[in-house]
């Protein structure tokens, strides 16, 4: 039996509105973290799943319609024996499990922006899972992301945004919480419940 990983203990809360703006602002920064710029803008204004990102391949997004297709989810799992660990694609019991969702114009300057990166880079996706290749956010190596890398990736942006906060030595300056891939989910829906997309 396939067990997906899930190292995703944080607490899962939302972001508020000034501490979103000041991750936003830290990865959009040309430097080390700049690079994690567009999947984390995906995840932030899309509000799809870790695994959904990551099993997104390029025939999922139509940049001219400006619409999302979600009809997967890329999962890493414990293969047992000398393999260990592998990727499987899940597809929905259902057609209700599929859903389109719009892409709002920072989605799509995200998607444009990665695009544009591997293309300067010379990186191409190198990997096919269950059938499914041409992903869009791989790792260096043109390999799949996985969740245990996002959120280590996670964890060095948010410590090395607090540290150049706090080495401005502002008198109560805002730093950011510790937070998941997870979080970003739950901070579109609060995002969007509040009527933040009208």
């Amino acid at each position: 039996m396939k067990k997906a990983h899930n190292n995703d203990s944080d607490k899962r809360r939302s972001l508020t509105v000034p501490e979103q703006d000041l991750f936003e602002n830290f990865l959009s920064e040309q430097g080390q973290y700049h690079r994690w710029y567009p999947i984390f803008t995906v995840l932030l204004w899309t509000g799809i799943r870790v695994g959904e990102i990551a099993g997104l391949r390029y025939c999922d997004i139509d940049l001219d319609e400006e619409v999302i297709s979600v009809n997967h989810t890329l999962v890493y799992f414990d293969k047992g024996g000398t393999e260990r660990c592998g990727f499987a694609v899940n597809t929905p019991k259902t057609k209700a499990g599929e859903r389109t969702i719009p892409m709002l114009p920072k989605v799509k300057e995200a998607f444009l922006m990665e695009k544009e990166y591997q293309k300067e880079c010379g990186l191409a996706c190198n990997v096919v899972v269950d059938g499914y290749t041409d992903f869009i956010f791989i790792n260096r190596f043109g390999g799949v992301q996985q969740q245990g890398t996002l959120n280590k990736a996670l964890r060095r942006i948010i410590c090395d945004c607090n540290y150049e906060v706090l080495d401005k030595g502002e008198k109560d300056a805002l730093t950011l919480p510790r937070f998941s891939n997870h979080s970003l989910r739950h901070t579109f829906t609060t995002r969007m419940c509040a009527g933040y997309f009208r």
